[in-house]
């Protein structure tokens, strides 16, 4: 099973691993000319509900094998994320209800067509059922941009035949105390600062560092209430690989919502 988590890396993801998508090494290929929806292929069946208010479901988003999609109690915020492949701070305009209503979605392509073509579908489903409408621009927003601290950086070559960075929270959910621990293989750091861009950090990452090739690490942090459990992030990055973190400026490509309508019920 395909399966996308959209609480990737957040601060409330469940004990375990996850392992996520690339986002801000992808930030600026996914500025690009506005595409017609009638090019993009279309699902065979679509089911959309609207989801009860205060309703109980589990909030999940899945690319299933067999050509199927499946979203369960989301936002249409968070399901045009997980179509364009794009972080929430890269949406811009829509309406108020956009981050409040939510759907429960079922669409099944004729065949089993890979990953992207089935996001695509999602996008023509959203401009069919939903009559979105957007543009793409570039902004200047508050980034961080992942750079060399003093001396030697504190990387190791890779020596792994797969790639991956994820997170584990290492403290169970219901104790007071958290801390994560981030596991890197064949990572190169475009892809490291992506990863970081999907933690609470509050702003996007973009990598600085200047370094080639891929490595392997672990870094270990506690969140910012609780240092008693270990490093914050700023200060576990720059003892522990020998980076640091720097706020600055930096462009990303910005999804601009013109139009968009509740989809209606089946």
């Amino acid at each position: 099973m395909r399966r996308c988590n959209i609480l990737s890396l957040a601060r409330t993801a469940i004990a375990g691993a996850f392992v996520v998508a690339s986002v801000l090494g992808g930030e600026k290929a996914a500025l690009q000319t506005k595409t017609d929806p009638a090019s993009l292929p279309a699902f065979s069946v679509v089911s959309v509900r609207p989801v009860k208010p205060f309703a109980r479901e589990p909030i999940d988003f899945r690319v299933q094998p067999g050509g199927r999609i499946t979203a369960t109690n989301l936002t249409l915020d968070i399901i045009i994320r997980e179509a364009f492949g794009v972080k929430g701070y890269q949406i811009g305009g829509g309406p108020h209800w956009l981050s409040s209503d939510r759907f429960d979605i079922e669409a099944n392509a004729d065949d089993d067509p890979p990953r992207k073509v089935l996001l695509q579908m999602l996008q023509r489903m959203l401009a069919d059922r939903c009559q979105l409408r957007y543009h793409w621009q570039t902004k200047q927003v508050d980034v961080y941009a992942l750079v060399l601290a003093k001396g030697q950086p504190k990387l190791k070559p890779s020596t792994a035949d797969r790639s991956f960075v994820r997170l584990i929270r290492n403290t169970p959910a219901d104790q007071v105390g958290v801390s994560y621990t981030v596991e890197a293989q064949r990572a190169s750091m475009s892809l490291f600062a992506a990863r970081l861009g999907e933690i609470e950090l509050g702003r996007p990452v973009v990598d600085r560092t200047g370094l080639k090739g891929d490595f392997d690490f672990s870094l270990s942090y506690s969140e910012p209430d609780d240092p008693d459990s270990g490093p914050q992030i700023f200060t576990a990055i720059r003892e522990q690989l020998g980076l640091k973190l720097k706020a600055e400026k930096g462009e990303i490509p910005i999804l601009t919502i013109d139009h968009i309508e509740k989809p209606s019920e089946n």
